[in-house]
């Protein structure tokens, strides 16, 4: 909140009250002097809606994130979910979470604190949708024609503001949960014949456990009165979540069929699959988890009235547990485990050097560290009697994927192990001079890029099985080849 006051001789004092400045915010404040002693002030009282005539940028500020309602989901407590209260902003699908005014999901600009904090890769956000509500200020969905700071991309820019510390001592504490007991069974499992009201025949669960537990603290104050403050936060989340699946498998009398004729390698893959629990049907609710932890530390200066500075670092780290194959089978027992590091390390100094020339000056660094998806299931192919597949790399070496018509594929991954660790740097300068009736902006954005990505493709062989048609050859054999 700001107070605005003029003076000058011959002219009474002027003073506006308060008004907020939010981020991404140009506030415009027309002040008309009355000539009388300088003693005496004239309060000016605004009541009104205030209307951007700046520039053509629409948008809507966040503010009081922690009193609003933020479900906590599969992920945790996601802030950009309030986004979707703006007109334009709706829910962007699996690509990306936001899609605004009719834009692809990525392309969307997102800043923490000014910097850059994109996954620059596939172009979505990535702290963002972590931080802790409680770390968070406010945040701004700015839209329209923005300023040639935000020209980078067609969609909107998402400005993510974190709190600071002040020179009064402020603390939070607090968890979100969600519980199995509070949930209903699902229709399909519900629907299964037999075994009890909470279990399915084969065992498992009619009510998929969900129990996630989202716990936070979060406080600052200042080290120096009226010159250095800090501000820290962690956040822990917690899910065990069972997924519902259903999956077409083998029928009693085709494991009996196929027992009976087939290989040493095939009776080993058949193994594998669970038996069906409503005639050719799987239904299953296997459990899924993440673990992540994360971390926020501002520290604020203030130089002068005419100059400051902060610094911001916030990590998360966060372990993930799937119990079916990454875009491949829906049967369970082929799971991967994926491990995923956010870091952002931001310098911000703030200077007017004269009351009509104000410098600003960013540097940051964010990356992005994620051995990724892992398979699980470490069977190799040479136990299973599989002795012509060498995988490539040895470490991941797994059961291979299997297809075969009329039946849910099972099986490993093709797609992985793999692995993704990029760095970005981030360097803006803005330079913001008021000569006479004019008023400039001057500066430059840069940021630099790296990825590096390690991908096994197909790392423990692919088997593709088609049920052909009888034919005159099948069914009677050339006399040169033995009965079968």
């Amino acid at each position: 909140m700001y107070t605005l006051s003029v003076t000058s001789t011959g002219f009474k004092k002027v003073t506006a009250s308060e008004r907020r400045i939010s981020v991404g915010d140009t506030l415009r404040q027309d002040i008309t002097l009355e000539v009388g002693a300088v003693a005496e002030t004239v309060v000016v009282e605004d009541s009104g809606v205030a209307v951007n005539t700046i520039d053509g940028q629409l948008g809507k500020v966040q503010t009081q994130i922690t009193l609003l309602p933020v479900l906590s989901g599969a992920g945790g407590r996601n802030i950009l979910a309030l986004a979707t209260t703006q007109p334009g902003v709706v829910v962007g699908g699996q690509v990306g979470p936001l899609s605004v005014n009719g834009q692809r999901a990525q392309a969307n600009n997102y800043l923490l604190n000014g910097a850059d904090s994109n996954d620059l890769a596939i172009n979505v956000p990535d702290a963002i949708t972590r931080i802790s509500p409680d770390a968070v200020a406010e945040f701004k969905v700015t839209t329209g024609a923005m300023k040639a700071e935000y020209g980078r991309n067609s969609g909107a820019t998402v400005e993510t503001v974190t709190k600071s510390g002040t020179n009064t001592w402020h603390f939070v504490a607090a968890e979100v949960f969600r519980n199995t007991q509070l949930n209903a069974a699902p229709f399909f499992q519900n629907s299964v014949p037999g075994g009890s009201s909470d279990f399915l025949p084969n065992g498992s669960l009619r009510r998929p456990q969900w129990n996630t537990n989202d716990f936070d603290v979060a406080g600052g104050g200042p080290i120096r009165k009226d010159k250095d403050f800090f501000f820290v936060s962690y956040l822990g989340f917690r899910r065990r979540q069972g997924v519902t699946s259903s999956a077409t498998v083998f029928t009693d009398a085709e494991r009996a069929a196929i027992t009976a004729v087939a290989t040493p390698g095939a009776k080993s893959l058949l193994a594998l699959v669970p038996s069906a629990n409503s005639g050719n049907t799987l239904f299953s609710a296997p459990t899924n988890s993440q673990t992540s932890d994360q971390g926020l530390v501002r520290y604020d200066h203030v130089f002068s009235d005419r100059n400051t500075f902060n610094a911001t670092y916030f990590i998360d780290h966060s372990v993930n547990i799937d119990p079916f194959a990454f875009g491949g089978s829906p049967i369970p027992g082929f799971g991967t485990s994926g491990v995923t590091r956010y870091q952002n390390l931001i310098f911000r100094d703030t200077e007017s050097f004269t009351p009509t020339l104000l410098n600003d000056l960013l540097a940051s660094y964010h990356r992005r560290g994620a051995p990724g998806v892992v398979p699980l299931n470490s069977t190799t192919p040479a136990s299973l009697g599989l002795t012509g597949i060498i995988p490539d790399d040895a470490g991941a070496a797994g059961p291979p994927r299997v297809d075969v018509t009329g039946i849910s594929n099972f099986g490993n991954t093709i797609q992985g192990p793999q692995g993704r660790f990029d760095n970005t740097f981030h360097y803006q300068d803005t330079l913001s001079w008021q000569h006479g009736r004019h008023y400039f902006r001057f500066g430059g954005d840069a940021r630099t890029y790296a990825q590096n990505q390690v991908f096994d493709f197909i790392n423990n062989g692919y088997s593709s099985w088609m049920e052909a048609a009888p034919t005159r050859d099948t069914l009677r054999p050339r006399p040169d080849s033995p009965t079968s």
